[in-house]
């Protein structure tokens, strides 16, 4: 079987009874109060509906016992049918027995690791178990003796009372929380019955998930910081395209700026040298033609002579 060692502020109702069935017949372990008293919940609501069943049905049968035996039925017959109402109810009380003898066990086993979980050691609960044994049977005896000697009656309810006593301490005990009842003492009568003092099992694992949360909350910082910096890293990358980008407009634009303006001046240059060889050449035909007139009036002095 399973060793069971449950944790305080863990289980749950569906793992409470999951324990329970895994650890049967399991004596070792710890089972938490919750863990104890869920269990101890559906065992009581399953016992009281027998209970239930088992009086309504008695109930009734005597009733109608006792109404028919008023009336018609002789005390031979009325005991007849009660017997006979007990009969039927014989299914139903078999199978309480059954659920009462297979859950004997495993409830032992549970409260074993309750009182270890609380403090109290296994042979602590043995002795509390055999001392309620023996006042069980010296009640029985005393009762017994009682009827010849009526001084026994009160050895009967002395019985009664210490084991009444003792069922109370078991109760309260089931009701401690866990390492409620263990001790730092030396003594060896306390330590026969309850456990030594030790860390608790749930500080290591608080610490843990102390930690664990610690961690998860540098973590998630760190991945904050990380993503704070990959978007401000992203900004800057984008600011300074956009300047480069700004950078490369303004020099593309100077360059055209630099091509316009040299395409004007060579434009310029080619329409002055244009204008100027124009004026060359007009210039040369007005040569040419005071040329032309002053060797016409040459040849016009010259012929007036001849003549």
């Amino acid at each position: 079987m399973k060793i069971i060692n449950q944790v305080p502020g863990e289980v749950g109702f569906v793992q409470a009874i999951k324990d329970f069935f895994l650890g049967y017949v399991e004596f070792k372990g710890r089972t938490t109060r919750a863990g104890y008293w869920w269990v101890q919940l559906i065992l009581l609501t399953i016992r009281s509906v027998f209970s239930l069943i088992l009086f309504t049905s008695m109930f009734s049968a005597f009733l109608n016992a006792g109404l028919m035996y008023d009336y018609y039925m002789s005390e031979e017959d009325m005991l007849w049918e009660v017997l006979f109402s007990l009969l039927r109810l014989m299914p139903i009380i078999v199978m309480y027995l059954i659920f009462s003898l297979a859950m004997l066990l495993p409830n032992l086993a549970l409260t074993t690791r309750r009182m270890r979980d609380a403090g109290l050691r296994g042979r602590g609960l043995l002795v509390h178990y055999g001392v309620l044994f023996v006042l069980l049977s010296l009640q029985f005896t005393f009762d017994v003796a009682s009827m010849w000697s009526p001084g026994y009656y009160v050895a009967s309810m002395l019985c009664l009372l210490f084991n009444l006593i003792i069922s109370i301490e078991l109760f309260v005990f089931t009701l401690m929380p866990s390492n409620e009842l263990t001790t730092k003492s030396t003594n060896s009568f306390l330590r026969f019955f309850f456990r030594e003092k030790e860390q608790p099992v749930t500080t290591f694992k608080a610490e843990t998930k102390v930690e664990t949360v610690v961690e998860s909350e540098i973590i998630a910082d760190a991945e904050v910081k990380t993503e704070t910096e990959t978007a401000v890293n992203a900004e800057t990358e984008d600011e300074t395209v956009v300047d480069v980008e700004t950078q490369t407009d303004v020099v593309v634009d100077a360059e055209m700026e630099d091509k316009t303006e040299a395409v004007v001046e060579t434009e310029t240059n080619t329409h002055t040298e244009t204008q100027t060889e124009s004026v060359t050449e007009i210039e040369t035909a007005t040569e040419t033609e005071a040329a032309t007139d002053v060797d016409s009036e040459s040849e016009t002095e010259t012929n007036e002579p001849l003549q």
